[in-house]
């Protein structure tokens, strides 16, 4: 490697980046450091309410970094970053495999109470001893797995081709992978919770609804269901991604119950479901 990479022999402690020592660092041209020789197989921070933290971890693939801002969690919890076993992370089901194809490259963010973020949490993952053989990094992502879908769920993802790294963000913290996708449709949008229980303290539990894999112009309509339109959204901009804070058009709260969502875009896609709220 030469040119874009620097290579600095160096020790370094950090308790809540989560490494203990590292003999050989690379660094991008702009002195981030991307990968250590001394990986670790897991490290743990806690992490209290209203305060911005993050949480770091040096694998073989470079370095993995997690941002959790302040008010994420409403409570202490302690979060553990760790890289799965092989036999560990679930295979693309059968119904997505003409959406996304795996590379084995993947993080587990395990939490110490059944709870979920109530805002965005930044991902930042590189690949930088990945084979491209049979890939297109430019249609990299980062995704979770939901075990309640059985699913690998994209999440929206800015690729950096030359520094072989991803950022992405995400309400929804599980088991994560480097994966091809295909192109970005709203046919392939992702609800969550559903449904979704205020008050209950399980993962239900959400502040907002979170419409994950949205197309940068799109329409959000929410009905119910005798078919009155409660809320509209629309973006022309979008990052992929919007929380809707179960209000209608006049920002009260809507009532426990079934809602219909209907998504549209620019490019004559439609996709509708159901939501329920239960309060």
């Amino acid at each position: 490697m030469t040119g874009l990479w620097s290579t600095v022999s160096t020790t370094l402690s950090d308790e809540v980046w989560g490494w203990t020592q590292f003999n050989l660092s690379i660094s991008s041209g702009s002195g981030e450091l991307i990968r250590c020789s001394d990986e670790l197989s897991e490290t743990s921070a806690t992490f209290e309410p209203n305060t911005d933290k993050s949480i770091s971890l040096a694998t073989s693939a470079g370095r993995v970094n997690v941002e959790i801002p302040g008010k994420t969690f409403t409570e202490t919890v302690n979060i553990e970053l760790s890289i799965p076993a092989m036999a560990d992370i679930p295979a693309v089901p059968a119904g997505q495999e003409t959406e996304l194809k795996a590379t084995d490259v993947a993080i587990e963010i395990k939490l110490s109470k059944p709870i979920q973020p109530q805002s965005p949490v930044t991902i930042t993952m590189y690949y930088i001893n990945l084979s491209l053989t049979g890939l297109n990094e430019n249609h990299f992502t980062i995704a979770y797995y939901d075990e309640n879908l059985s699913s690998w769920v994209p999440i929206p993802t800015e690729v950096y081709t030359s520094l072989k790294k991803l950022v992405g963000k995400t309400m929804h913290l599980s088991k994560f992978q480097i994966m091809q996708s295909s192109p970005v449709s709203v046919l392939n949008v992702k609800v969550y919770p559903n449904p979704l229980k205020s008050g209950t303290g399980t993962k239900f539990d959400r502040a907002k609804v979170a419409f994950e894999g949205l197309t940068k112009q799109y329409s959000l309509k929410i009905f119910n269901v005798s078919g009155e339109l409660v809320f509209e959204h629309e973006e022309t901009d979008s990052s992929g991604m919007y929380g809707w804070d179960i209000v209608n058009s006049q920002g009260t709260k809507v009532a426990s119950g079934v809602y219909i969502y209907l998504i549209t875009n620019d490019r004559g896609e439609k996709k509708t479901g159901k939501l329920a709220i239960i309060k």
